[in-house]
């Protein structure tokens, strides 16, 4: 009998344990917090820098997952970053720097996206053979203004 009063004793002394872990803890959480408001300038920062980086990160994701999937740009284009290794294009491995010589007054946005929705309109030295390849290929993806602004976005960090 008096074993079991010690252990209803005890049962009834937990929930006290807890709330007082949980105070103590509550208090230590709200001291270590310091108590300081935050400027409004200092918080208008933050949150600009924090909803802009990961768009630009989707946007590169999702370009990266059209050039290895829906585009089919691995079948033709080699690219080391993606251990992808097609023969039938030029390498995007450095696309971005490299294309930088052969801009011709465009901006690298520009010469990419002209490479993608009209190949034809420049050709890189050395892939002349292969010209119309690209548009036979691209043309029945029907690959929306989106999907190239997301391949650009993607191609432009194949540096």
């Amino acid at each position: 009998m008096y074993l079991r009063t010690m252990k209803g004793w005890s049962d009834m002394r937990k929930p006290w344990r807890v709330w007082l872990v949980s105070m103590l803890v509550l208090a230590g959480a709200t001291v270590s917090c310091g108590g300081e408001e935050a400027t409004p300038a200092t918080t208008t920062a933050t949150t600009s820098t924090t909803t802009t980086a990961p768009a630009a990160t989707d946007l590169v994701s999702k370009g990266q997952q059209i050039y290895s999937t829906t585009g089919l740009c691995t079948t033709c284009h080699a690219n080391a970053n993606l251990s992808a290794t097609g023969t039938l294009g030029p390498d995007h491995t450095h696309i971005a720097t490299e294309a930088m010589s052969r801009l011709g007054g465009m901006s690298l946005e520009e010469y990419l996206r002209e490479s993608i929705v009209n190949p034809s309109a420049s050709s890189t030295p050395g892939w002349e053979a292969s010209e119309g390849l690209m548009e036979a290929t691209i043309a029945p993806l029907n690959l929306t203004s989106q999907d190239v602004d997301a391949l650009v976005a993607f191609l432009i960090t194949q540096k």
